[in-house]
């Protein structure tokens, strides 16, 4: 389980140059070349609540995708 802090996100350079590496992550090894599979409970109860996955090489190398509470 994850519990984040308000206003907590990852985001790189948007068309209106906002930047943000503070969010929170349950972290994990991930060898190159492997693969991986997840199932998310999520319980939404705010605006913008979120659940997802991320792959990070580093602050400006990542990939996240996931569901978000609108």
């Amino acid at each position: 389980m994850v519990t984040t802090r308000g206003h907590s996100d990852f985001w790189r350079t948007t068309s209106y140059g906002f930047v943000r590496d503070g969010g929170h992550a349950l972290l994990h090894h991930f060898p190159q070349g492997s693969a991986t599979e997840v199932t998310f409970l999520a319980d939404f109860d705010r605006l913008y609540d979120q659940v997802g996955l991320m792959v990070r090489v580093d602050a400006e190398t990542w990939i996240k995708a996931g569901v978000e509470m609108r």
